[in-house]
């Protein structure tokens, strides 16, 4: 009984398809389960409306002109690779974005492969249809997308339980109906069923051709969720993912800087668009430049890292509170570091200038970031496990801090763990994982205008040291995962193309038996001005860095070793150390390309 409304909601979504195509009639393919894949006529006389093929003899069709003729055009080379299951990736994803290959072109090529991508053609569409984004951009505005996920989503709602089977319909109809089309259009011959300048202007066919578009692309939500045995394992209560509610930033299909937010514990994401305020570039070649930008929204202001197509002007890359950021904010400082000593303390000392102070916001925040690209070279840490202005989601339950966390059903996991990352929460300058499960915590002061030791509010790392200890002790897992999203962990398996940064997720558990031994933390101060930094490190464990007159005694040590420390011997430039650690980096995300 449940299949048979199934089937009939599908075939209302292949009628649906064909009203809004304008056909009187159309040949569509029953389900398997309902006779085999034959060609019957639905809806009004048939009249001049005949399919040369099935959809299997058409997909057959088109992947052997695809592979007898893949030097007549950028489509067919495409659709080749399409066709045969090849997702397109980013060597094509910066031609598109800036409009080197028209996406139009890309279109063509996913809707004369059919099958492999129309399958991803769904997914898209719910995200456009539920007010989401996808952060891909092709090189020009993708609003007909929208407005027919829109529409589609739509109708499909009146048919209940059975909404994804119209939905499986219409866009069954649409692929089969285009991918006749760009076979007849590539053959050089008119389409057995319709004229193609009929669906020249036609709104529903555009916004069905820019989802095939997008769908080509090796792309999946740039969500912090993850799915790694081990870490579920060690979450336990059976999720089968966990998911962060971070702020993405990146370039949406419309063209616009957007930030997207997760909402209902993760079941839908809220897209609101940026405006630029300020801009600085860093870096470039290639016919790219490398930005510092000050993005707002309302009164949140958001510090982003871009990659900018020269000729277009446009942003096709975006990083935000990630390495990748931390790494290109490093490029705008110029400057050497070198090994000081302050009294019988070895220190390090940064002596730099910096095209960024230009821009709106607080000098300490460039700080942080220049302190956490250089932490692989002056702390030893892997460069793909360590984050600045780290979030701590806790909240305080029975006489302690446990994980803020909530379990929901979401697109990524049908029990997943959600956890909220409040900005007004707890937050440390500086996080990360050493190899052997030790911790390294970051502090970094803006020494401008203090007038004594206690002006650096070092004895507030002591009430962040508490909440720390105790999530590590409700679940130590979870910190590496949190230290893998300020990072740019993004979903595993997929996301390989997308306009907001991404690496990927590594995972270094923390070892709570050496964090609360005696050495079981690097704990690195970092005290700066607009010309100078000096670096002090301390191997601690994390129950010391709860103690106030330790953190106390370390103020006093900051303070006066800032104005005293000399600088002995220079180790390397800044460039020289960050082009180090984008190597390294390099490992574990692609984007770092357009650092070197």
């Amino acid at each position: 009984m449940a299949g048979d409304q199934c089937l009939s909601a599908r075939g209302a979504g292949r009628r649906w398809a064909a009203e809004r195509l304008g056909l009187a009639g159309v040949a569509t393919e029953l389900d398997a389960a309902a006779g085999g894949a034959l060609l019957v006529a639905t809806g009004g006389s048939l009249g001049a409306v005949k399919l040369g093929a099935s959809a299997g003899a058409a997909a057959a069709k088109a992947a052997e002109l695809a592979r007898k003729a893949w030097l007549v055009a950028k489509a067919l080379s495409l659709a080749d690779l399409l066709a045969h299951g090849v997702l397109l990736g980013w060597d094509v994803y910066l031609e598109a974005s800036s409009g080197r290959v028209r996406w139009e072109a890309v279109a063509d090529a996913a809707l004369l492969a059919g099958g492999p991508v129309a399958a991803r053609v769904k997914p898209i569409a719910a995200a456009l249809a539920g007010g989401g984004a996808v952060m891909l951009f092709l090189g020009e505005p993708f609003d007909a997308a929208s407005e027919f996920a829109g529409e589609l989503y739509s109708e499909a709602g009146r048919y209940g339980a059975y909404a994804d089977c119209f939905v499986d319909g219409a866009l069954q109809a649409f692929s089969t109906y285009a991918q006749e089309v760009e076979a007849a259009r590539w053959l050089g011959i008119a389409s057995a069923f319709v004229d193609l300048s009929d669906l020249a202007n036609n709104k529903d066919w555009l916004g069905n051709r820019q989802l095939a578009a997008m769908a080509a692309f090796s792309y999946e939500p740039p969500v912090p969720v993850f799915r790694d045995s081990e870490l579920l394992r060690r979450v336990k209560g059976g999720v089968d993912a966990v998911m962060f509610g971070k702020h993405i930033v990146g370039v949406r299909e419309s063209g616009d800087v957007a930030v997207m937010r997760a909402r209902d514990l993760g079941r839908r994401f809220e897209v609101t668009g940026l405006t630029r305020v300020s801009s600085v570039v860093v870096g470039g070649g290639g016919g790219f430049e490398i930005r510092i930008s000050k993005y707002s929204v309302g009164t949140a202001g958001y510090l982003v890292s871009e990659v900018v197509d020269v000729k277009s002007g446009r942003p096709v890359v975006i990083g935000y509170n990630d390495m990748f950021t931390a790494l290109a904010i490093a490029r705008g400082f110029s400057g050497d570091v070198y090994r000081g000593v302050y009294r019988n303390r070895e220190v390090y000392v940064l002596s730099y200038g910096s095209s960024l102070y230009v821009l709106e916001g607080k000098p300490e925040t460039f700080y942080k970031y220049l302190s956490a690209a250089l932490m692989p070279e002056i702390a030893g840490v892997n460069p793909a496990v360590v984050g600045a202005e780290v979030t701590l989601p806790a909240v305080y339950r029975d006489g302690r801090w446990v994980w803020d966390v909530a379990i929901s059903e979401t697109a990524f996991g049908r029990k997943s763990a959600f956890i909220p990352l409040s900005p007004a929460g707890y937050r440390l300058d500086i996080l990360g994982v050493l190899d052997d499960g030790r911790l390294l915590i970051g502090e970094v002061k803006n020494m401008e205008g203090l007038g004594g030791p206690a002006d650096l509010e070092l004895d507030k790392m002591a009430g962040r040291a508490a909440v720390l200890a105790d999530l590590l002790r409700d679940n130590a897992a979870l910190l590496s995962a949190l230290v893998s999203v300020y990072n740019g962990g993004r979903l595993p398996g997929g996301g390989r193309v997308s306009s907001s940064f991404m690496a990927s997720q590594v995972l270094i558990f923390p070892d709570l038996k050496k964090i609360f031994a005696p050495g079981g933390v690097k704990f690195v101060v970092v005290a700066a001005d607009a010309k100078r930094a000096v670096v002090f490190t301390y191997d601690v464990s994390l129950d010391q860095l709860r103690d106030v007159s330790f953190l106390n005694r370390v103020a006093e040590e900051v303070y006066y070793g800032f104005r005293e420390a000399e600088a002995r011997e220079r180790l390397y430039g800044i460039g020289e150390a960050v082009g180090r650690v984008a190597d390294r980096y390099r490992a574990y995300t692609w984007y770092v390309e357009f650092l070197k």
